[in-house]
């Protein structure tokens, strides 16, 4: 019978070698290759993403950062299940590789002491500074996916002047979809701006 591990297996065992136990001490509670916590209005979340592609012990994951704010909610409303904040590894990290690969001769030791160290002194770090959406622009993240979650930022923050330019940029960029300013207004639920909407777009 081949012994050969599974390149899942690979990938759980990099997974719970040295950054299961680093990331439980900073507060994380593991199900599967998903790592969540509490902190304060924030719930955070490092997750692992394995590649469908993956075949024998040959492999690939990717890491993803996720954080959902309590405070992006609309007035009367519960906080939904779904993050605001989404983001890879690479995205917050330079010198980290879009995706890892792994093998059969994988040395999983080092791999998970890497791997570790870049979310412990790159991700966790600056969450840990971060109980409330404000602290969150500490981080230095706010501006990393290219669209959402900067007008959601800026919404939640009452930089309204700041939320609508980034609404108006989304329309403009993806206007051949049929993305309207009124529609992005609508979907993200950004009701106090809902008074601009008679205004002209200062484009035309």
């Amino acid at each position: 019978m081949d012994k050969t591990p599974r390149a899942r297996e690979i990938i759980q065992a990099i997974a719970k070698f040295e950054l299961a136990p680093a990331l439980k001490a900073e507060g994380f509670k593991k199900s599967n290759l998903t790592f969540t916590r509490r902190r304060g209005l924030t719930t955070q979340i490092i997750k692992f993403e394995l590649s469908s592609w993956n075949l024998g012990p040959r492999g690939f994951f990717t890491v993803d950062v996720l954080v959902r704010f309590d405070e992006m909610t609309p007035p009367g409303e519960s906080p939904g299940p779904y993050p605001q904040f989404f983001a890879s590894l690479d995205q917050l990290l330079t010198d980290v590789p879009r995706s890892f690969e792994v093998n059969a001769d994988t040395p999983v030791p080092q791999a998970s002491a890497r791997l570790t160290q870049w979310i412990m002194d790159g991700v966790v770090a600056p969450l840990n500074r971060v109980n409330t959406l404000v602290e969150f622009e500490s981080t230095g993240w706010v501006q990393v996916p290219a669209w959402a979650f900067p007008a959601l930022y800026a919404y939640y923050v009452e930089r309204y002047e700041e939320a609508e330019r980034l609404v108006r940029k989304e329309a403009e960029f993806f206007k051949d979809r049929g993305i309207t300013w009124e529609g992005l207004v609508q979907k993200y639920r950004f009701h106090k701006l809902n008074a601009r909407l008679a205004q002209p777009d200062p484009g035309d």
